[in-house]
């Protein structure tokens, strides 16, 4: 009997260190991530963005070199260090009104002309741009960073689609003037883009030209307080790892459905004998 009770409390025990020992690195990364984010010396929100400038280059294996030129203007009264801007590494939309989560990711993250330092999550990777040794002054500021954006695989096996979301990490921010120039691989045409503002379409909204391989649209006069997703339908085998990847995906269905199909008439067999 104390045999049993022993087994039981060394059982307990182990179940409660388990559960312990995975729940402290994630309170040590919650912690990191809100003293990295919270640190007051680099303003994260509530400020307004005069001018945000990004430029999309996409290649046809659905990766895509974004540079993000933004002009900011400090608040009076306080001095910062700097700015800090997380980069979200799940990808939201809407579609059908259902909220589509995507991962994807992001590399080579880096500010231009600029000290830095990243802080990497599970849920996003963050940039501090400045020194803790220089003060900014309030004013206008420009910022410029660059990185790497990996859309991963789009199983959807009758199009191809970009999607993009602009404008995602600030809280209690504005913009005034938003410019995006999206460079594709090949020719796009003006049928099946979109720019949607949570779950509201402001297509209308946005000034955009097509010319050739390059779109370029233009949202002014319209206060943006949250994020825009950038949805531009493409034909079937515009992205090549899409079009490989669908038709690998179809042969291994094949070989699963023939093996299926196989082990029934083995079962079958099996039966009869």
């Amino acid at each position: 009997m104390l045999k049993k009770k022993n087994r039981l409390y060394t059982t307990i025990f182990l179940v409660i260190w388990t559960i312990l020992l995975a729940l402290i690195p994630l309170g040590i990364s919650f912690i990191e991530k809100n003293n990295f984010k919270n640190n007051m010396s680099y303003i994260s929100s509530e400020f307004n963005i005069e001018d945000y400038n990004i430029v999309l280059d996409v290649d046809k294996d659905n990766k895509i070199d974004v540079t993000e030129k933004f002009t900011v203007n400090m608040p009076s009264g306080k001095s910062f260090n700097g700015i800090y801007k997380s980069i979200p590494l799940w990808q939201k939309y809407h579609e059908n009104d259902k909220e589509i989560k995507k991962k994807v990711k992001v590399t080579n993250l880096r500010a231009i002309g600029e000290k830095f330092v990243l802080n990497n999550t599970c849920d996003s990777i963050g940039i501090r741009i400045g020194s803790s040794r220089t003060t900014t002054n309030s004013g206008l500021h420009t910022y410029t960073i660059k990185y790497r954006y990996d859309m991963g695989i789009d199983f959807n096996n009758n199009l191809d689609e970009l999607i993009f979301n602009v404008f995602d990490s600030y809280d209690n921010t504005a913009i005034s003037n938003l410019d995006i120039t999206i460079n594709m691989p090949e020719r796009i045409t003006n049928e099946n883009i979109a720019f949607v503002k949570g779950t509201q379409d402001i297509t209308s909204k946005v000034n955009y030209t097509i010319n050739d391989k390059t779109l370029n649209a233009v949202l002014s006069d319209y206060l943006l307080d949250e994020s825009i997703t950038v949805k531009m339908l493409l034909p079937n085998g515009y992205i090549v790892i899409n079009h490989i990847l669908a038709n690998y995906n179809k042969r291994y269905i094949r070989i699963i459905q023939n093996y299926i199909q196989k082990m029934k008439i083995m079962k079958n067999q099996f039966i009869c004998i």
